[in-house]
């Protein structure tokens, strides 16, 4: 009988090592835990390859924080793989389009409140906005009046 659990690993610990051993140190610090939460010793866990890739994704100098996996054993062994990845996906994916639809939201709002704002009336660039008007509307006549002759 298969015994399967799901666990949150810290792994902030590998912070305490050189920025270039993080990683490697990630993936002792899971096989530790894993070891002592099963009762198995440490040659006997088996890391999946999605899982490491995980740890190792950004690189050596930045392993996560925290890795949540789940965790079987058969007799003897046991394997430690990433929890179900098209779940994951699917929060990552729903938090993406929930701050998408917030950030339009704020910028429909902002677009609203900036085109129903009155102008005041006796601004500096106001007067000067009338007479430009009133001096292209004065020259207008006289340009086209010059191109017909």
């Amino acid at each position: 009988m298969a015994e399967e659990r799901i666990y949150t690993i810290p792994l902030q610990d590998a912070y305490t090592k050189p920025s270039t051993k993080r990683a490697k140190r990630a993936v002792v610090i899971l096989r530790s835990f894993v070891s002592r939460h099963m009762k198995v010793p440490e040659d006997s866990v088996s890391i999946s390859s999605d899982t490491n890739s995980l740890i190792w994704r950004d690189g050596m100098k930045k392993p996560p924080r925290r890795i949540k996996v789940k965790v079987s054993k058969d007799k003897e062994t046991v394997k430690v793989t990433l929890l179900d990845e098209k779940e994951r996906a699917d929060k990552i994916k729903a938090r993406g389009e929930r701050k998408s639809a917030e950030k339009k939201a704020r910028a429909d709002k902002r677009a609203k409140e900036k085109k129903d704002a009155p102008k005041p009336a006796n601004a500096p660039h106001a007067a000067n906005d009338k007479a430009k008007a009133a001096a292209s509307a004065s020259k207008a006549p006289a340009a086209i009046a010059a191109d017909k002759k």
